[in-house]
């Protein structure tokens, strides 16, 4: 491999992560189920962190704004996943005893 393929690879790396963690943050927007939008910001947001560290130049600046917005995402979506595990729990144990 020359240089310009070692480049290409390296920069493609983080815009690929950036996608990705884009598309999950989308799709965790989409869902209606809170527990399941909760797992694809989390996601996008471990996906973004690891583009922040291994990312370069202007890819570093996008991959952290996703960060901080899959953060908010998840501090958003928390107390509507906890109400839903919560119905959920008490349905279960509601059910289990007839």
């Amino acid at each position: 491999m020359n240089k310009t393929d070692k480049k290409f690879q390296k920069g493609s790396n983080g815009k690929v992560l950036i996608i990705l963690s884009i598309l999950l943050i989308l799709a965790g927007g989409m869902i209606t189920d809170p527990f399941a939008g909760l797992v694809c910001f989390a996601l996008a947001g471990i996906i973004s962190l690891v583009a922040v560290l291994t990312a370069t130049k202007w890819v570093k600046y996008v991959a952290l704004f996703s960060l901080f917005v899959a953060a908010i995402l998840i501090i958003s979506q928390l107390p509507q996943a906890c109400d839903h595990y919560q119905n959920y729990r008490d349905k279960s144990v509601s059910s289990s005893m007839k």
